[in-house]
């Protein structure tokens, strides 16, 4: 369907809902309507469930039948209803693997102190995660209290510095991660390389095997920074023998006003990370013996060449050109001293 015959359906469904509602107000008409919508998006998405939950025995009814499949189904087997009911309620149906994901800088406001307090007094007995996702605030100035230096999130790496609660986050995610789970933290580049507090912690968290996967993103995908971003991948499980440096920043497609990375950049992404796959210019897996020698500093160019390969030059081919210019060159020369002595002007040395 082409833009304008979307344009002219929406009109005509919009006027169809004008006749509809008669005199109702509009803000009341749409929150009506939208209940309907939601409930027929309920209906369809349910019977499509149905429908791969009970795979042949999902009745297929005849032209003309106006019952749904489904209603016919729950009058053929009423002793199976049950069971069925209970394989589609999310709390007790199939599950996946991926059974629980903490998102903890999802609009929680003041963050540290808003999220340790929804989870409780002791951040020793809350619950953990399979996955760990964030987002925060950059650089995010705060104040630490000598109370947190006691806190099981931070005690065994030290406090991030006031102005900047990088690591803070860092910390406060992985801390509630599973012993085999995985943990995925958006930040500003300056926690790879940062000196003082963030150095220890960087140190200690790669000294324990922590830290599995560093990212580089492109420049201007955010719209509070116009500044690089990168991905820390974290696991509690893994050796510490490598790191998977990715340097995905010049893999992006520029937009109006910000960056963008297309489904390819971001499957090249996520296919290098899951199989560690390595390519020059753009992934590179770093012992730790050589991340150690460089005093544990995660820059990704000290690891990845970001720098324009420089083009061979032809030395023969360049002296044949310019050898070829000369002769065209003298060629003209003679030509134009033709033209000057039948005028007779002084010609060219």
């Amino acid at each position: 369907m082409t833009e304008i015959d979307q344009k002219q359906l929406g009109n005509t469904l919009w006027g169809i809902a004008d006749q509809l509602r008669g005199a109702m107000n509009a803000d009341d008409f749409r929150d009506y309507m939208l209940s309907f919508l939601f409930l027929r998006y309920l209906s369809d998405n349910y019977e499509i469930a149905a429908a791969k939950e009970l795979g042949p025995d999902y009745p297929r009814l005849e032209a003309g039948d106006r019952r749904t499949s489904l209603a016919l189904w729950y009058a053929q087997n009423p002793e199976d209803i049950d069971a069925f009911e209970t394989s589609q309620d999310p709390a007790t149906g199939k599950k996946k693997q991926l059974d629980s994901v903490l998102d903890f800088a999802c609009g929680s406001g003041s963050l540290l102190l808003n999220v340790r307090h929804r989870m409780g007094a002791d951040p020793a007995k809350a619950p953990q995660f399979d996955a760990v996702v964030a987002n925060p605030p950059f650089s995010y100035r705060w104040e630490p209290n000598s109370a947190l230096s006691e806190d099981m999130r931070f005690k065994n790496y030290g406090l991030a510095p006031k102005s900047a609660a990088d690591f803070a986050f860092l910390l406060h995610g992985f801390h509630y991660l599973k012993p085999e789970g995985v943990m995925a933290i958006i930040l500003l580049h300056g926690v790879l390389f940062r000196g003082g507090a963030e150095e220890r912690i960087r140190t200690k968290l790669l000294k324990d095997g922590n830290i599995d996967t560093v990212i580089g993103l492109p420049a201007n995908l955010f719209f509070s920074t116009g500044i690089p971003v990168c991905i820390l991948v974290l696991k509690k499980c893994k050796k510490p023998d490598d790191v998977l440096f990715i340097n995905a920043a010049e893999h992006f497609e520029k937009g109006k006003r910000q960056y963008r990375l297309r489904p390819e950049d971001i499957d090249k992404i996520i296919e290098t990370y899951q199989f560690r796959r390595v390519e020059e210019r753009y992934a590179r897996r770093v012992p730790m013996t050589e991340i150690a020698d460089n005093d544990y500093n995660l820059n990704i160019s000290r690891y990845i060449s970001t720098a324009t390969p420089e083009e061979e030059i032809d030395l023969q081919k360049i002296h044949a050109d310019l050898a070829s210019l000369s002769r065209a060159i003298d060629t003209s020369k003679e030509k134009h001293n033709v033209f000057l002595r039948e005028l007779g002007l002084e010609i060219l040395p």
